[in-house]
């Protein structure tokens, strides 16, 4: 009896083990398809397709998943393009003013510095830099005479 049922297990491993195998390897090749498009996606790259999305198991999921992060890659990068013309169209505005303009923040610290204010008190460029403070711009003044401004 014993030799039967071990028999009957072997025939059974080797009816059943190709075909898990079989499944086991389709099924890392579709999770390993959609971490590769996740992987592009992480390197900017918006063109890629995300395989799987239509299917209803674990794996269109994560899918589905990784389309959500597409999507929010697309609206960050659009986003950002938006953000540097902008910057650009304030950066030109400022620098084409007749007037020298900086602004601190509640730290004294330096936001936004004007070419026409370096140039009006003859500020190195380490001083025009944002984040620098309000005491290093007075300091300058004194060494090189210019009365503090406020």
């Amino acid at each position: 009896m014993i030799v039967c049922i071990l028999a009957a297990a072997g025939v059974a491993c080797l009816l059943i083990g190709p075909l898990g195998l079989f499944m086991l390897r389709r099924v890392l090749q579709r999770i390993g398809a959609v971490g590769t498009a996740l992987a592009r996606l992480a390197r900017n790259d918006t063109s890629v397709e995300i395989p799987d999305l239509a299917r209803a198991d674990e794996i269109g999921e994560f899918a589905r998943s990784v389309a959500v992060f597409k999507a929010k890659s697309l609206e960050l990068l659009h986003k950002k393009a938006e953000l540097e013309r902008l910057n650009l169209q304030l950066d030109a505005a400022l620098n084409n003013m007749p007037l020298g303009l900086r602004m601190f923040d509640a730290q004294d610290r330096l936001l936004v510095c004007n070419a026409r204010y370096a140039e009006m008190y003859q500020l190195p460029g380490e001083l025009t830099v944002p984040g620098t403070v309000d005491c290093a711009h007075r300091k300058h003044w004194s060494k090189h005479g210019a009365a503090a401004s406020g």
